[in-house]
C-alpha cells in the first residue's frame, strides 16, 4: 500500500471527526441546557405577568458536591501511588520519586487549582469533563532596561547574562544613546529563550471531539479538541511567521461557547487587532489512529491544522486527554452528570414554585363581584385606603363581595416534598429532617440520622471513587509517558520544603499504580479514628517486639493521621525512618541527653547522706561531752572520719570508670552513625 498523502490524510482525519460527538449538535443542545439550569437561568416557558420563579436543584446539588470532591482530590492526601514491584531498597525510591514527582506536576502548579477544580465541576455539570495535558515547548522574548549603569556594573551584568546564554538563552544587549552624566550608561538587552513545561488544562466540552461509542480514552479512533489562539501563540510555537501570516483568521463569530458565555453574562473579549499577530486563528488538535505508512498497522499521529493548512502530522503514542463521569455507564466512556438527573426535579419544583406563588397573589389580591351600584372608577383604582363609592342607603357589603380563591400553599408543599425526597433518592442530597412531621421530629434518634448521612454520602464518594479509578488514574499514568520520553536530564524540585532530585531516566521498570480514593477518603474524622485505632495496636506490637510491625509503619500511620488534619508537611512533626538525616538527627538528640544525664550524675554527691550522718554525729558529740568520756568521743569521730573518706575515695573511682566507659561508648555510636549514614557529625565521631 502507498503512503497517504497530506490531503488523504486530512479527507481521512474529516471521514473520522463526522462519527465523532464533535459534530453532534443534539448533545451540545444538552450541555447547554444543563449549564443553564445550574446559573438558574429562564426555562423557556415563562408568561408575562406570571410568576418566574426558578428552582436551584441542580445549583443546590453541584455545590454541595464540590466540597467533598476538592477535600478529596486537592488535599493533602496523595490520590494515586506507584507502588514498587519488589522489595528492594531501588524499586521503592523510584516509586516514592514518581508519586512525588507526577503529583508535583498535576497538582502543584501555579494554575494546577482551578484546573482540577474547572474538571471536577464540569463532570457535575457535564456528561463528561476533559483535560488535555502533555510537555510543550514556547519561544519567550525578555526586555530589561539597565539605565544609569557603570561600566563595572555592566561587566558584572554581562557575565550573569553569559550565564543565561549558556542555558539555551539567546541574549542581545544594545546600548542606548542618551545624554549621560559621570560616565553611566543605558542598555538594552533582550533576552529570548526556548522554555519547556508541563501542563494540563481543562477543555470546553463543546470543544472536545472524541469518537461515538468509544469505551476510553486509548480505544478512541479519533480524540482531540479545538484552540482559538493568535497568530502570535503559532509564532511562539516555533512556526514560520510568514506562514503564520497567510493562514486563515477566524473571527469572534467562531469562538467557543464559552467565550458565547463570557459576553452573554457580562463579560469582554478582545478579537480585535490592526497587526496580523493579533488575529485569531482555531487551531485543531486531533489524535487519530491510522495506517499512514502502508504497513497495515493503524499508528497514532498527532494532527494539528488552521483551516484547510496542516501544521504538523506526527507519530504520538499515547492519547494525552483524560475524561471524567460523574455517573458511568456500561461499555461508555460518556455517562451521566449530576446535574442531568436532577434537571427533571427543578423543572418540577420550578412549576410547582410558579403556581404556588401565582395562587399566594390571587389569594392575597382577590377578584371582586360587584352589582351596578358600585362605581366602577373607584373599583378598578387601586389605592391603600382607597374609598369604593357604593349607590342607595344598603350596607355597601351588599354590593361587592370578594370572590374565594381556595389556598394550595399546604398541598403544594406537600408535593414539592415528594420531589426533594425522589431528587435525594437520586443523588444523596438531602437534608435531614426532610418529609418529617414537627410532632416526630422529638423521636428521631441519632443512630436514624448517622444511617441517613451515610447514605447520603455513599451517593458523593461513589462519584470521588469513579473518579480516581478512570480520570486521574489515566491522568497520572499519561503523565508519566510524558516525563519519561519528554524529559531527558535531572531536576530539582521542593517536595513538602525540601529539594528532590528527579532523574526519569532511572525509571526503567513500570510499576503500578494505586489510586488511594476509597469509600470515606473525604471524611477525614474516619480517617482520625481508624488511624487512631490501628496506631495503638501498633504501639502495642513495637512494645511486646513483635515482628508483626515496625518503626515505618508507625510513621506511615502517623503521616495518615497529620494529612487527614489538613497538615501536608509529615516532616515538620515526625521524622522519617528511611531518611538518614532525620534519624541521624533523632539519634544525635538521644545521645546529648544520655550526655548530660551523665554529667548531672557526676556532679551529684551520693555521700550527702554521710555528710549529714556525719554532722548528726558532731551534735552528740558535743551535747554528751558533759556526760560521756570526751576521750572515747574523739576515737569514735576519727575513725568515722576515716571510714568516710575511703568510702568517697572508693566512689570517685567506681564514678570515673563508668563516666569513662560511658563517653566511649556514645563516641562508638557516633562512629557507628557516621559510618551507617555516611555522613559526619561535627565535633564527634571520627
Amino acid at each position: 500500500m502507498a503512503k497517504m498523502t497530506d490531503a488523504e490524510l486530512l479527507d481521512y482525519r474529516n471521514a473520522a471527526e463526522a462519527g465523532s460527538i464533535h459534530s453532534n449538535q443534539t448533545l451540545n443542545d444538552q450541555h447547554r441546557k444543563a449549564f443553564d439550569y445550574y446559573n438558574m437561568g429562564p426555562m423557556g416557558n415563562e408568561v408575562d405577568g406570571e410568576s418566574q420563579v426558578i428552582s436551584s436543584d441542580v445549583f443546590d446539588l453541584v455545590e454541595a458536591d464540590m466540597p467533598s470532591l476538592v477535600r478529596v482530590f486537592l488535599g493533602a492526601n496523595d490520590i494515586m501511588k506507584f507502588t514498587p514491584i519488589n522489595s528492594t531498597d531501588g524499586e521503592r525510591n523510584i516509586a516514592d520519586e514518581k508519586t512525588k514527582y507526577i503529583n508535583h506536576l498535576i497538582r502543584n502548579q501555579p494554575t494546577s487549582y482551578k484546573t482540577i477544580f474547572d474538571w471536577l465541576k464540569g463532570a457535575e455539570i457535564y456528561k463528561y469533563s476533559a483535560v488535555h495535558f502533555g510537555f510543550e515547548e514556547e519561544d519567550t522574548v525578555r526586555m530589561v532596561d539597565y539605565e544609569g549603569v557603570s561600566d563595572e556594573e555592566m561587566n558584572l551584568i554581562k557575565i550573569e547574562l553569559q550565564l543565561q546564554e549558556q542555558e539555551g538563552a539567546g541574549v542581545e544587549i544594545e546600548k542606548v544613546d542618551r545624554k549621560q552624566k559621570d560616565k553611566f550608561s543605558n542598555y538594552k538587552a533582550t533576552i529570548k529563550k526556548t522554555v519547556g513545561r508541563y501542563f494540563t488544562r481543562y477543555i470546553d466540552p463543546e470543544n472536545f471531539v472524541i469518537s461515538k461509542g468509544a469505551t476510553s480514552e486509548e480505544d478512541a479512533q479519533i480524540i482531540g479538541h479545538d484552540d482559538i489562539i493568535t497568530k502570535s501563540d503559532l509564532v511562539s510555537m516555533g512556526y514560520d511567521a510568514d506562514f503564520v501570516k497567510d493562514l486563515n483568521s477566524t473571527d469572534a463569530s467562531d469562538s467557543t461557547n464559552e467565550q458565547d458565555r463570557l459576553r452573554d453574562q457580562g463579560g469582554t473579549q478582545d478579537t480585535n487587532s490592526n497587526h496580523w499577530t493579533g488575529e485569531l486563528v482555531k487551531l485543531e488538535t486531533r489524535f487519530i489512529k491510522v495506517d499512514r505508512d502502508g504497513d497495515g498497522i493503524a499508528e497514532r499521529l498527532k494532527i494539528l491544522t488552521v483551516g484547510p493548512e496542516l501544521l504538523e502530522a506526527d507519530p504520538y503514542e499515547i492519547p494525552p486527554y483524560s475524561v471524567l463521569v460523574s455517573v458511568m455507564m456500561p461499555g461508555q466512556l460518556i455517562g451521566k452528570s449530576r446535574a442531568e438527573i436532577t434537571m427533571e426535579t427543578q423543572e418540577i419544583k420550578t412549576t410547582l414554585l410558579r403556581q404556588t406563588m401565582m395562587n399566594m397573589y390571587q389569594v392575597n389580591s382577590a377578584r371582586m363581584g360587584i352589582n351596578e351600584n358600585v362605581n366602577m372608577d373607584d373599583m378598578l383604582t387601586q389605592r391603600i385606603g382607597g374609598v369604593v363609592r357604593c349607590k342607595g342607603e344598603t350596607n355597601p357589603l351588599q354590593n361587592m363581595a370578594p370572590i374565594p380563591t381556595p389556598f394550595i400553599g399546604d398541598k403544594a408543599l406537600a408535593v414539592l416534598q415528594y420531589a426533594d425526597a425522589a431528587r435525594a433518592q437520586r443523588t444523596g442530597s438531602l437534608l435531614a429532617n426532610q418529609a418529617l412531621d414537627t410532632d416526630k421530629l422529638g423521636q428521631e434518634t441519632a443512630t436514624r440520622f448517622a444511617g441517613m448521612d451515610d447514605a447520603a454520602q455513599s451517593k458523593i464518594e461513589l462519584v470521588a471513587r469513579g473518579h480516581g479509578e478512570t480520570g486521574f488514574r489515566t491522568l497520572f499514568t499519561g503523565m508519566l509517558w510524558t516525563v519519561s520520553h519528554f524529559q531527558k536530564d535531572k531536576t530539582e524540585i521542593m517536595v513538602l520544603g525540601k529539594p528532590l532530585t528527579v532523574d526519569p531516566r532511572r525509571w526503567l521498570s513500570d510499576q503500578p499504580i494505586v489510586c488511594n480514593v476509597g469509600l470515606a477518603a473525604g471524611d477525614d474524622q474516619t480517617i482520625l479514628e481508624n488511624m487512631g485505632s490501628l496506631l495503638n495496636i501498633t504501639q502495642q506490637l513495637l512494645a511486646t517486639g513483635s515482628p508483626v510491625s515496625d518503626q515505618k509503619k508507625a510513621y506511615n500511620i502517623l503521616s495518615r493521621i497529620t494529612k487527614a488534619m489538613n497538615q501536608p508537611d509529615v516532616s515538620e512533626f515526625f521524622n522519617d525512618p528511611e531518611i538518614p538525616e532525620e534519624v541521624l538527627l533523632a539519634q544525635n538528640e538521644q545521645m546529648q541527653q544520655q550526655l548530660q544525664q551523665l554529667q548531672q550524675l557526676s556532679q551529684e554527691n551520693p555521700l550527702a547522706e554521710a555528710e549529714t550522718i556525719k554532722a548528726k554525729g558532731e551534735l552528740i558529740k558535743a551535747e554528751g561531752s558533759q556526760q560521756l568520756d570526751a576521750a572515747k568521743l574523739q576515737e569514735d569521730a576519727r575513725q568515722f572520719d576515716f571510714k568516710l573518706a575511703e568510702d568517697r575515695r572508693q566512689f570517685d573511682e567506681e564514678l570515673e570508670a563508668k563516666q569513662n566507659k560511658a563517653l566511649a561508648d556514645l563516641e562508638e555510636k557516633y562512629v557507628a552513625l557516621e559510618l551507617k549514614h555516611n555522613q559526619d557529625i561535627a565535633g564527634k565521631g571520627q
